[in-house]
C-alpha cells in the first residue's frame, strides 16, 4: 500500500491504480469502463474495479479552480449502488507535512451523468477537522475506471 500526501491538498493512493485506464480489453481481461452503466454492471457482477484520478483534470467544487498536480487511485472494495449514483470510500492514516499523524477520509460519488465527486476530510489525531475539500472530475478524463473480471 502506498500513500502520497501533499501539503494542503488531497491525496490518496492505495492499491495499484495509476495513470490512464486501457481503452480496449487486454490479455489480462481488464478493460476501461467508460460509461456509468458499465461501471454499475461491473460492480454488480463482482468484478474487480479500480479508479484512477488525475486531479489537474478536475475542478474544486467551491471555486472551480483546477485540482492540484496529483494523481492517485485505488481498487474499490466496498460500494453502494442507489437509484442515481454509486458511492464508495477509503480511509487511511498518514503523516501531514509536519510529520503529525492524521486520518484521511475520502468519499467518491459517481452519478448517472458521468460526474465523479471526490471529497476528502482530514482529521488530526484528536479528531479535529483540519481540512475538507471536494473536487468534481469528469468520467474518462479526471477519473477513469478499469474493470477486471478474473
Amino acid at each position: 500500500m502506498s500513500v502520497i500526501t501533499m501539503a494542503g491538498s488531497v491525496v490518496l493512493i492505495q492499491g495499484c491504480a495509476s495513470g490512464s485506464a486501457a481503452t480496449a480489453p487486454s490479455p489480462d481481461h481488464s478493460e476501461a469502463l467508460t460509461t456509468y452503466p458499465q461501471l454499475v454492471t461491473a460492480l454488480s457482477h463482482s468484478e474487480d474495479v479500480a479508479i484512477a484520478v488525475s486531479f489537474p483534470k478536475c475542478t474544486a467544487a467551491d471555486t472551480g479552480a483546477p485540482g492540484p498536480a496529483v494523481s492517485g487511485g485505488l481498487h474499490i472494495n466496498g460500494f453502494q449502488i442507489s437509484q442515481d449514483n454509486v458511492a464508495f470510500s477509503d480511509v487511511h492514516q498518514t503523516l501531514d507535512p509536519q510529520s503529525h499523524p492524521v486520518t484521511e477520509y475520502i468519499r467518491y460519488k459517481v452519478t448517472a451523468d458521468s460526474a465523479v465527486t471526490v471529497s476528502t476530510t482530514t482529521l488530526a489525531a484528536d479528531s479535529h477537522v483540519l481540512r475538507s475539500t471536494s473536487f468534481r472530475c469528469p468520467m474518462n478524463s479526471g477519473a477513469s475506471f478499469t474493470g477486471h473480471d478474473g
